[in-house]
């Protein structure tokens, strides 16, 4: 199963980023998994010399090493923020049982800025991104993310291109929606009507020739 199908796509929507959680943050538990994982078999003909406890202690070593292999690759590749057309969805397992899915649409966001703290942050360059709602108090908070200033301005793209469309379709349906309800009018308030167009075609005329 792909990453991308962990969402359902409106119409007309598709995703443009998705950005995972920094590799490097996982590092004290990638060297735990190669200790409890690599170093028994060091040991291997040590260990089984000693009986039944030296088998214990490979097998519990490698048991757990698995355990936590499985654990790091599931919180690397399933923490992850996916950046669409039409929103921010970001998907954050604190554990194999525990999934929060955050689904903030881009009319919904008030502000978004990138924040890089700390010596090893600053260093490679990762942190987090905040996007505040328009729901005060409510904000959404996307930690460890590398080159977060590259997702927040990929967020603010897409957020102005989504409110340009949006605006543009609202004026169409508008428009469409004036036409159709004059098929519903009688003579008189389509006359009245008529004299109101006139005289606003004639006032942007008028401002259009001023100005040139």
């Amino acid at each position: 199963m792909s990453r991308a199908s962990k969402i359902k796509l409106q119409p007309g929507e598709r995703i443009v980023r998705m950005a995972s959680r920094y590799g490097l943050i996982f590092f004290w538990s990638w060297f735990l998994v190669g200790l409890l994982f690599v170093a028994p078999f060091f040991f291997l003909f040590w260990l089984f010399q000693k009986g039944w406890w030296g088998q214990a202690i490979f097998f519990s070593s490698v048991t757990l090493g698995l355990l936590l292999l499985i654990r790091t690759w599931v919180m690397y590749r399933r923490n992850i923020c996916f950046i669409t057309t039409h929103r921010i969805v970001d998907i954050s397992y604190q554990s194999f049982f525990e999934q929060t899915i955050t689904d903030v649409p881009y009319d919904d966001i008030e502000t978004v800025y990138g924040k890089v703290t700390g010596f090893w942050g600053s260093l490679f360059r990762y942190g987090s991104v905040t996007i505040d709602t328009t729901t005060p108090g409510i904000s959404v908070v996307i930690a460890q993310m590398k080159h977060p200033a590259d997702i927040q301005q990929e967020i603010q793209t897409q957020r102005k291109h989504y409110c340009a469309s949006a605006a543009r379709d609202f004026g169409q349906n508008l428009t469409k929606g004036i036409i159709e309800k004059l098929y519903e009018l009688e003579l008189e308030d389509l006359r009245h009507i008529q004299k109101s167009v006139a005289k606003r075609i004639a006032s942007l005329s008028q401002h259009n020739d001023d100005r040139t």
